[in-house]
Protein backbone atom coordinates (compact mmCIF):
# COMPACT_ATOMS: atom_id res chain seq x y z
CA UNK A 1 0.00 0.00 0.00
CA UNK A 2 2.68 2.20 1.04
CA UNK A 3 4.41 1.41 -2.84
CA UNK A 4 1.19 3.77 -4.43
CA UNK A 5 0.72 6.60 -2.32
CA UNK A 6 3.42 8.25 -4.79
CA UNK A 7 1.71 6.68 -7.69
CA UNK A 8 -1.58 8.48 -6.34
CA UNK A 9 0.14 12.12 -5.86
CA UNK A 10 1.65 11.57 -9.51
CA UNK A 11 -1.60 10.57 -11.03
CA UNK A 12 -4.17 13.30 -8.93
CA UNK A 13 -4.74 16.30 -10.87
CA UNK A 14 -2.63 18.74 -10.45
CA UNK A 15 -4.47 21.86 -11.93
CA UNK A 16 -7.95 22.65 -13.01
CA UNK A 17 -7.56 21.36 -16.81
CA UNK A 18 -6.15 18.23 -15.60
CA UNK A 19 -9.69 17.67 -13.84
CA UNK A 20 -12.02 15.06 -15.43
CA UNK A 21 -15.40 15.27 -14.59
CA UNK A 22 -17.19 17.93 -12.55
CA UNK A 23 -17.12 19.92 -15.70
CA UNK A 24 -19.55 22.91 -13.78
CA UNK A 25 -17.31 22.75 -10.75
CA UNK A 26 -14.66 23.84 -12.72
CA UNK A 27 -15.69 26.11 -14.96
CA UNK A 28 -17.49 28.18 -12.15
CA UNK A 29 -14.15 27.98 -10.13
CA UNK A 30 -12.25 28.89 -13.39
CA UNK A 31 -14.06 32.00 -13.78
CA UNK A 32 -14.01 32.89 -10.03
CA UNK A 33 -10.18 32.72 -10.09
CA UNK A 34 -9.70 34.89 -13.19
CA UNK A 35 -12.17 37.47 -12.00
CA UNK A 36 -9.97 37.61 -8.59
CA UNK A 37 -6.38 37.83 -10.93
CA UNK A 38 -8.03 40.12 -13.04
CA UNK A 39 -9.35 42.52 -10.39
CA UNK A 40 -5.90 41.76 -8.50
CA UNK A 41 -7.94 40.77 -5.46
CA UNK A 42 -7.63 37.32 -3.76
CA UNK A 43 -9.95 35.05 -4.06
CA UNK A 44 -12.52 34.70 -1.72
CA UNK A 45 -13.12 31.69 0.97
CA UNK A 46 -14.71 28.46 -1.17
CA UNK A 47 -16.51 25.93 0.74
CA UNK A 48 -16.15 22.54 -1.03
CA UNK A 49 -19.53 20.55 -0.25
CA UNK A 50 -20.49 17.24 -1.05
CA UNK A 51 -20.67 13.42 -0.69
CA UNK A 52 -17.65 11.41 -0.33
CA UNK A 53 -15.55 10.29 -3.94
CA UNK A 54 -16.86 13.29 -6.01
CA UNK A 55 -13.36 15.14 -6.03
CA UNK A 56 -13.28 18.17 -3.48
CA UNK A 57 -9.89 17.34 -2.32
CA UNK A 58 -8.43 17.08 -5.28
CA UNK A 59 -10.23 20.88 -6.35
CA UNK A 60 -8.74 21.93 -3.01
CA UNK A 61 -5.27 21.14 -3.67
CA UNK A 62 -5.86 22.53 -7.35
CA UNK A 63 -6.95 25.93 -6.19
CA UNK A 64 -3.46 27.03 -4.99
CA UNK A 65 -1.78 26.10 -7.65
CA UNK A 66 -3.95 27.72 -10.29
CA UNK A 67 -3.04 30.84 -8.03
CA UNK A 68 0.10 30.55 -7.35
CA UNK A 69 0.30 30.25 -3.68
CA UNK A 70 0.79 28.20 -1.12
CA UNK A 71 -1.21 25.51 0.51
CA UNK A 72 -1.49 24.21 4.02
CA UNK A 73 -4.01 21.32 4.66
CA UNK A 74 -5.20 20.88 8.02
CA UNK A 75 -8.05 18.28 8.99
CA UNK A 76 -11.07 19.83 11.55
CA UNK A 77 -10.84 16.41 13.49
CA UNK A 78 -6.90 17.18 14.07
CA UNK A 79 -8.26 20.66 15.04
CA UNK A 80 -9.33 20.08 19.30
CA UNK A 81 -8.88 23.46 20.64
CA UNK A 82 -8.19 27.10 19.14
CA UNK A 83 -4.48 26.77 20.06
CA UNK A 84 -3.94 24.09 17.38
CA UNK A 85 -4.79 26.55 14.60
CA UNK A 86 -2.31 29.22 15.84
CA UNK A 87 0.75 27.21 13.50
CA UNK A 88 -1.61 27.45 10.52
CA UNK A 89 -2.43 31.00 11.34
CA UNK A 90 0.53 32.59 12.24
CA UNK A 91 2.75 30.98 9.47
CA UNK A 92 0.94 31.88 6.23
CA UNK A 93 1.66 34.11 3.84
CA UNK A 94 -0.57 36.51 2.56
CA UNK A 95 -2.66 35.32 0.05
CA UNK A 96 -1.74 31.88 0.81
CA UNK A 97 -4.59 29.32 1.18
CA UNK A 98 -5.58 26.71 4.32
CA UNK A 99 -7.49 24.21 3.54
CA UNK A 100 -9.55 22.26 6.05
CA UNK A 101 -10.88 19.24 5.61
CA UNK A 102 -13.92 17.72 7.13
CA UNK A 103 -14.88 21.36 8.85
CA UNK A 104 -17.75 20.27 9.67
CA UNK A 105 -15.98 17.84 12.71
CA UNK A 106 -14.42 21.10 14.49
CA UNK A 107 -15.31 21.51 17.77
CA UNK A 108 -17.14 24.70 18.59
CA UNK A 109 -14.80 26.49 20.67
CA UNK A 110 -12.69 26.44 17.50
CA UNK A 111 -14.97 27.15 14.99
CA UNK A 112 -16.17 30.66 16.87
CA UNK A 113 -12.18 30.71 16.89
CA UNK A 114 -12.10 31.01 13.43
CA UNK A 115 -14.59 34.03 12.89
CA UNK A 116 -12.77 36.71 13.57
CA UNK A 117 -9.58 35.21 11.67
CA UNK A 118 -11.71 34.45 8.23
CA UNK A 119 -13.60 38.26 8.53
CA UNK A 120 -11.46 40.76 10.18
CA UNK A 121 -7.83 38.64 9.78
CA UNK A 122 -7.12 38.52 13.36
CA UNK A 123 -7.14 36.65 16.27
CA UNK A 124 -7.72 37.16 20.12
CA UNK A 125 -5.07 35.17 22.26
CA UNK A 126 -6.30 35.53 25.80
CA UNK A 127 -3.08 35.36 28.09
CA UNK A 128 -3.45 34.44 31.99
CA UNK A 129 -6.86 33.60 34.18
CA UNK A 130 -9.47 35.64 35.85
CA UNK A 131 -8.74 38.93 36.86
CA UNK A 132 -5.13 39.29 35.80
CA UNK A 133 -6.44 38.01 32.10
CA UNK A 134 -4.91 40.01 29.22
CA UNK A 135 -6.08 40.15 25.29
CA UNK A 136 -3.98 40.49 22.76
CA UNK A 137 -5.55 40.98 19.06
CA UNK A 138 -3.24 39.62 16.71
CA UNK A 139 -3.67 40.65 12.96
CA UNK A 140 -2.63 38.04 10.34
CA UNK A 141 -1.80 38.13 7.24
CA UNK A 142 -4.91 37.99 4.44
CA UNK A 143 -5.06 34.05 3.71
CA UNK A 144 -8.03 32.60 1.86
CA UNK A 145 -10.25 29.75 3.50
CA UNK A 146 -10.70 26.67 1.30
CA UNK A 147 -12.85 24.11 3.39
CA UNK A 148 -14.24 20.73 2.81
CA UNK A 149 -17.56 19.33 4.34
CA UNK A 150 -19.62 16.53 4.04
CA UNK A 151 -22.73 17.88 6.65
CA UNK A 152 -24.84 20.55 4.85
CA UNK A 153 -25.60 24.11 6.07
CA UNK A 154 -22.69 24.89 8.36
CA UNK A 155 -20.47 27.42 7.71
CA UNK A 156 -22.04 28.76 4.35
CA UNK A 157 -22.50 32.50 4.99
CA UNK A 158 -18.90 32.81 5.30
CA UNK A 159 -17.84 31.55 2.33
CA UNK A 160 -18.32 31.20 -1.59
CA UNK A 161 -19.91 28.03 -1.71
CA UNK A 162 -19.20 25.13 -4.32
CA UNK A 163 -21.52 22.06 -4.12
CA UNK A 164 -20.17 19.22 -6.13
CA UNK A 165 -23.32 16.87 -6.56
CA UNK A 166 -25.89 16.95 -9.60
CA UNK A 167 -27.12 20.47 -8.34
CA UNK A 168 -23.75 22.75 -8.84
CA UNK A 169 -24.37 26.29 -7.41
CA UNK A 170 -21.97 29.09 -6.27
CA UNK A 171 -23.02 32.34 -4.23
CA UNK A 172 -21.94 35.50 -2.91
CA UNK A 173 -19.43 35.46 0.53
CA UNK A 174 -21.25 37.57 2.98
CA UNK A 175 -19.05 39.18 5.39
CA UNK A 176 -19.43 40.41 8.19
CA UNK A 177 -22.90 38.39 9.55
CA UNK A 178 -24.02 38.37 13.21
CA UNK A 179 -23.45 34.59 14.44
Amino acid sequence: MEDSQPEDRVLRPQRLEEMIGQQDVHERLGIAIDAARKRSEPLGHILLDGPPGLGKTTFATCIPRELGTSLQIASGAALGAPKDLLPYLTNAGESSVLFIDEIHRLPIAVEEFLYPAMEDFRIDIILGDGMSARTINMPLQPLRWLVQQREPDLFRPLFVIVSLSESIWITTAFRNLPK
